[in-house]
């Protein structure tokens, strides 16, 4: 697959997980992720190598974390299991975004070593992609049940050689 079609790929994936998983409303962000002001973010990460290495981030509003572990667990919005855990929540779905999408990137043949989700302390998605080449770094924005969420994926350098191949 040619990196000008992992931006695609990676909202339709993080878009099915969240509906599937989290059964959550999805819709492509009327415009670029705004947050409200003192909106707590929740970061989480997870590593992969295989074909190709990297990491999937998901940040989301911490409010929209509780909703979707909710969902998940099949809680009333305002249940106390629901907000201790949210982060876990989000990591699950971290996982799963991550999970799906690099079949779909290498093919359903390839075998991946996937690394349990972990919260970034201070929610900066930014920070996480600075880290990489822009050219192996895609980020997408989902509207979840109202709220932006972000998702990125991100290649180390090796991931250029093999697409090069492609």
């Amino acid at each position: 697959m040619k990196s000008h079609l992992y931006q695609k790929t990676l909202f339709d994936v993080a878009a099915l997980v969240f509906e599937r998983a989290a059964f959550a409303v999805v819709d492509v962000p009327p415009g670029p992720p705004a947050g409200a002001p003192g909106e707590d973010i929740v970061t989480v990460v997870t590593g992969f190598d295989g074909p190709l290495s990297g990491r999937v981030a998901i940040s989301a509003p911490e409010a929209l974390a509780r909703l979707l572990a909710a969902s998940m667990l099949g809680e009333d919005d305002n249940d106390p299991d629901a907000a201790r855990h949210a982060r876990d929540a989000l990591g699950e779905l971290c996982n799963m975004v991550c999970g799906n999408l690099l079949p779909r990137l290498t093919g359903h043949a390839a075998e991946f070593r996937i690394d349990p989700p972990i919260l970034v302390d201070d929610g900066c998605l930014n920070r996480i992609a600075g880290e990489y080449a822009p050219s192996l770094t895609w980020q997408t924005c989902l509207q979840v049940e109202d709220s932006d969420v972000r998702v990125a994926l991100m290649l180390h350098a090796e991931a250029k050689e093999a697409e090069a191949h492609d």
